[in-house]
């Protein structure tokens, strides 16, 4: 919603300033470009009020619909599409929680962006499992990681989720807490 407000929004802005360039003396184009500008604050405070609010919101989910939707949504991040081959893999094939659905976007994301700082393309099976009897996501290397990898993915993972390294599977787990 906002983006749809954004983008009529910037187009006023910017007729506002052209006017008030080419006619500096016209009151009413400063008047406009500064409604403008107010009605841009107004639409920043609303944005970041709506994510932080729906940051938080837990809600019933499936697991295993999310993250079709999460690999879904990643094929339209460039670096991933042409970057990451997922296969999928899942040990739990109906795992329901109640979670915010940007928390575990949060999570896997960190965990992808920390792996994409490797060079050529990473193949990585993903899915849905149980850790402890918990409801839990898994990312695998299908190589042994490079010197330093675990840590540095761990480190930046925090968060959402606890997130565990299992060097016998090479798999980052996201356990739902």
């Amino acid at each position: 919603m906002i983006h749809n407000l954004n983008n009529p929004l910037n187009l006023i802005l910017g007729y506002a300033q052209r006017v008030k360039q080419a006619q500096p003396e016209n009151p009413d184009a400063d008047k406009i470009y500064q409604a403008g500008i107010k009605m841009d604050d107004i639409l920043k405070d609303i944005a970041k009020k709506l994510w932080d609010n729906s940051y938080n919101i837990k809600e019933s989910l499936c697991l295993n619909e999310w993250l079709d939707g999460e690999l879904k949504y990643l094929q339209h991040h460039l670096r991933v599409k042409h970057q990451v081959l997922f296969d999928r893999s899942d040990s739990c094939q109906s795992a329901e929680i109640k979670a915010a659905p940007l928390m575990l976007s949060q999570w896997y994301e960190t965990v992808l962006a920390a792996l994409l700082k490797e060079d050529g393309v990473l193949r990585l099976t993903t899915g849905v499992s149980a850790h402890e009897a918990k409801p839990a996501l898994y990312i695998s290397l299908n190589e042994e990681p490079c010197e330093g990898l675990v840590d540095s993915v761990l480190r930046e993972s925090g968060g959402s989720l606890t997130t565990i390294w299992d060097a016998e599977s090479r798999s980052f787990i996201g356990v739902c807490e």
